[in-house]
């Protein structure tokens, strides 16, 4: 019998169904029958992918309860994180900050004068130049990193740099 069938076969059996979703029920109290089924479903995959033969596994019940386990561990994983970075945002997101339209017209006038402020550079700088400022003053690019971005030899990007800075000297 090849592996798939009889992957196929334990997904049919009620015995191995009911392993796998009460070790999943223990673990991550709450979850939702859609859940679940992704857990089930993913002890499944797990199986195909690493191609195992179960058919001759001397502890399938054992197998596929520890499966069960790891897939409820990253499933627990998985929604702390999400829900950490839920709640992160919703303390950083304060109403007060959004309505108030001081602070809001403060923003739109910040994010006019940034816009004005490139252009400016645009004019100013040649591409290559204007480039070479967005690498290593916006996105804080070390001159290796530029050198290899760049496809140029780290002493060039270190020359490019020190003349940008001249350049900026001159024109701010």
């Amino acid at each position: 019998m090849r592996n798939d069938e009889f992957i196929a076969e334990i997904f049919a059996n009620a015995e191995f169904r009911k392993i796998i979703v009460n070790v999943i029920r223990r673990k991550v109290p709450g979850i939702s029958v859609h859940d679940i089924e992704d857990c089930f479903s993913e002890v499944f995959e797990i199986a195909l992918k690493k191609d195992l033969d179960l058919g001759s596994h001397p502890n399938i019940r054992g197998w596929l309860t520890l499966t069960a386990k790891n897939v409820a561990k990253r499933f627990l994983t998985r929604h702390a994180v999400i829900n950490n970075n839920l709640t992160e945002m919703s303390e950083d997101f304060d109403m007060e900050k959004v309505a108030d339209p001081v602070r809001f017209e403060e923003r739109i006038e910040a994010e006019e004068q940034e816009k004005a402020f490139f252009d400016f550079l645009k004019r100013k700088l040649t591409k290559s130049d204007y480039n070479l400022y967005i690498l290593k003053f916006l996105e804080y690019h070390s001159n290796d990193e530029i050198s290899t971005i760049l496809n140029v030899k780290n002493d060039t990007v270190n020359k490019r740099v020190t003349r940008l800075k001249q350049k900026l000297r001159k024109i701010l």
